[in-house]
């Protein structure tokens, strides 16, 4: 993921545990709390996880973190930090679209929430790693 290489060149550090964390949103209204996480071994200390949601659930990482003892990872909560990637969209005049749309998309952009706040992600223990887009 790009944050994890912004991390990487900027810090120079890989962290002892690393999850690499990604959301699906189910084509059912709930998802039931066995089935919520999934987590593969990619290498070590290197884990994919998903959290599984419903289309009428509210997304709580912090609340469903825990179930990772249940696939024998070892998660203190006051220890964990959130790295997230974000885009600053920017219209220029490239072919393609009409300014006017471009314009539009990047204040709806601007104006939609966070992924931390989406996710339900506690505020100080976010780092987010931005690029900028040009469309």
């Amino acid at each position: 993921p790009p944050a994890l290489v912004q991390n990487l060149r900027h810090n120079r550090v890989l962290h002892e545990q690393v999850i690499l964390l990604s959301l699906n949103m189910e084509d059912m209204p709930y998802v039931p709390r066995k089935q919520r996480m999934e987590v593969h071994a990619l290498h070590h200390g290197i884990y994919q996880m998903v959290l599984h949601y419903g289309f009428m659930e509210t997304p709580n990482v912090p609340r469903d973190l825990p179930l990772a003892k249940h696939h024998k990872l070892k998660l203190n909560l006051d220890d964990v930090s959130f790295f997230l990637g974000s885009e600053r969209i920017l219209a220029t005049e490239r072919k393609g679209m009409a300014m006017w749309r471009e314009k539009l998309f990047v204040l709806m952009s601007r104006n939609a929430t966070s992924a931390a706040n989406f996710f339900g992600l506690p505020p100080d223990r976010v780092v987010e790693m931005g690029t900028r887009v040009e469309i």
